[in-house]
This record gives structure tokens, sequence and C-alpha cells, in this order.
């Protein structure tokens, strides 16, 4: 009977799994989008995380309203991210029966600061694991210089789809954008978060800001005209579903 019971429950797991796969219908491989889901039933939400676009922020934001800890670093946040939510992949039966309820939000960022935050954090250091990918299409060693316009030729021949720092915004979305309560974006996060964290909690909450990847001013926070007319060719999608007007 208890084997009978394991093999019955193994199968409903399997079924679950599959139920929630065949919900997203993006074009991205679905382990990339599952990892950006973070589920609140206790307080009932849905966080689709855009990378690069503030997730330290709103998670440390979360985080301190429903713990009363307030998160200092990136460290901290990267504890919080893996141990505190539930991700898509972990719900049961009774829980994705409950998932079209939750408050379903997002933020997201203007493409062309977007990609170039990404190549500065994922790309040109060379301490991120990230560049491999790209080092491995491009031909090039370990130690070899990635230049932004190598990167921008990564992206537009297949890349984009490799990983969730530089995909589509609108392809991390596990549902379909008009199932969304509240897309708010980056550039207008002292306005959008505290909306966000209002229909939440339903009152009003601090930002608790975290900015770990803050450069120094750059070369690339003006990408030149033919650099630009790649962004915005690449990234259209994008720019017409958030409504991004092109630089």
């Amino acid at each position: 009977m208890k084997i009978l019971k394991l093999k019955l429950a193994n199968q409903k797991s399997k079924f679950v799994r599959w139920k929630i796969r065949k919900m997203y219908k993006g074009d991205l491989p679905f382990k990339i989008v599952g990892s950006r889901t973070i589920i609140s039933f206790k307080e009932n939400y849905f966080y689709n995380r855009i990378p690069k676009a503030a997730n330290s922020t709103v998670i440390a934001s979360l985080y301190a309203k429903e713990s009363g800890v307030k998160l200092k670093s990136l460290d901290e946040v990267q504890i919080i991210k893996n141990n505190y939510f539930t991700y898509i992949n972990d719900l049961d039966f009774q829980q994705l029966k409950q998932l079209q309820n939750l408050y379903k939000f997002t933020l997201v960022r203007n493409p062309v600061s977007r990609i170039t935050s990404a190549y500065l954090d994922k790309v040109k250091n060379k301490n991120a694991p990230q560049r491999k990918l790209i080092l491995r299409a491009l031909n090039k060693n370990e130690n070899d210089d990635i230049t932004f316009d190598e990167f921008l030729f990564y992206l537009e021949n297949g890349g984009i789809y490799h990983n969730a720092h530089w995909s589509l915004q609108k392809d991390l979305l596990f549902f379909d954008i008009n199932k969304y309560d509240f897309i708010g974006k980056m550039e207008n996060i002292s306005s959008d978060l505290p909306i966000i964290l209002e229909n939440i909690y339903d009152e009003p909450s601090r930002i608790i800001s975290i900015m770990p990847h803050a450069r120094k001013k750059n070369i690339l926070e003006n990408p030149n005209s033919f650099q630009l007319k790649k962004i915005h060719s690449i990234y259209q999608p994008d720019f017409h579903v958030f409504k991004y007007k092109p630089s």
C-alpha cells in the first residue's frame, strides 16, 4: 500500500510539472523561466523576476516587510532568493489551482540600459560565469576580451535565447502579459514599487534599495548609432510590448 501511494504521488507530481510547463507560451527553455518566478501563498503574490531590472531591490523590499529584517548585500539577497520563497517548480496540485488568483507583478527595464548593464556585469567582467557561453560561441579563449559589438553579434545569432540576463523580457513572463496585475518599470521604481507593495500588504511600505552592480560612467552609457540600431532590431518585441521608445 505504501509503495502504491508513493507511485501515485509521483505520478501526480509529474502531472503538475507537465501542467506548469504547458502554461508557459514563450520561446525560452522552461528551466530559464522557472527559476525566475517567486511565489508567496501567505501574502498571495507572484513575482516574475526580470534579470537586470532591480531584482535585488524588489526582493529586499518584500522580505523587509514580511520579516522585519533589512538585507544589506547581494549575498544576503541571494540567500533569501534560494531559501525563503516558493518557485513555480515547487508547486503541488492544490497550489497550482491557486496560482491564477495571486497578485501577479513584474518590473521591466529599457532594453538599451538593460543590455549594456548585462554586458558590463556578465560579459566584460571576466569573473562572470555567463561569459563562457559567449566565449564558446565566438571561439575565444578564457582571458580574451569580448567587445560590445561582438556581444551584439552573438545576441543576433541566437545568443538571446541562452541566458535570462540578456533574453527578451517578454519571453521571461510566465503568464501572458494581460494576466499581470501590474507591470512596473525600473525607470519609475520610486513610484511603481510602492504601488506594488501597497497592493500586496494593504499599507505603505519602504523600498529597500540594493544596487550591487552600480558602476562608474563609461563609454557604454551611450551606445553609438550603429549599436543602438542593432539593439532596437534585436529587442524590438520588448520595445513594442512594454512601450519603450527607441533612443
